[in-house]
């Protein structure tokens, strides 16, 4: 994609990054990192454990 490929030129030519570029890289991280954790070490017990 557009986005993706001027993203990854920019960090590569060293230039620094800005908000919005942390914002963005902040965001991808929690959907793709943060979330799946968390649904499979705290809902998915909570799921298969019997209540006594």
């Amino acid at each position: 994609t557009k986005f993706s490929g001027s993203l990854s030129r920019k960090l590569t030519l060293g230039q620094t990054l800005n908000l919005v570029t942390c914002i963005v890289i902040f965001f991808f991280l929690f959907l793709a990192v943060w979330i799946p954790c968390c649904v499979s070490d705290i809902v998915f017990p909570l799921l298969f454990t019997k209540e006594e």
